[in-house]
């Protein structure tokens, strides 16, 4: 069974702490536009944010190895 990412998953993975920030992130980088839950936060799995980090991989293999790095600057 996934559970959602909680708050300091969704924070580390974002570098954000406001959930419309995090959702704006997600859709940005990971082109997932999650369900947000009644506290404001996006409500996704570990599951679906690395099938969409290996589906922007370059070469799209799920068998390489990470290339690329989060985009931090924003």
């Amino acid at each position: 069974m996934s559970l959602a990412l909680d708050r300091n998953a969704l924070q580390d993975l974002t570098g954000y702490k406001i959930g419309a920030k995090q959702r704006a992130w997600l859709r940005d980088q990971l082109g997932i536009d999650p369900p947000m839950g009644p506290d404001g936060r996006p409500r996704i799995t570990e599951e679906v944010v690395n099938q969409a980090m290996l589906a922007r991989r370059p070469g799209g293999s799920d068998t390489a190895p990470p290339t690329g790095k989060p985009n931090w600057t924003k």
